[in-house]
């Protein structure tokens, strides 16, 4: 996990990090439009509490979500749901 200078999780990094292991395909306009709501977000909640499974956000953040919770991004105690 990476932190930023003020000791918060560094999501760019994370993203970056992200893109270069598992995205292989093209960025639509969707995907970068929710990719900024999703990195503002972040900024309020380190956690991903805000994210569901059922709301409306592209696969790739989907995805990075699960990344993250897997690897223990962004907060302490998050978990993949089976």
């Amino acid at each position: 996990m990476t932190t930023g200078a003020n000791g918060t999780t560094d999501w760019l990094g994370e993203w970056k990090a992200f893109l270069g292991e598992k995205w292989t395909r093209s960025v639509n306009k969707d995907m970068w439009n929710q990719t900024l709501e999703f990195a503002l977000k972040t900024m309020e909640d380190e956690t991903l509490g805000f994210w569901s499974e059922d709301a409306a956000w592209p696969g790739v953040i989907d995805e990075f979500v699960v990344w993250c919770r897997e690897r223990k991004v962004g907060g302490v105690g998050m978990e993949v749901d089976s």
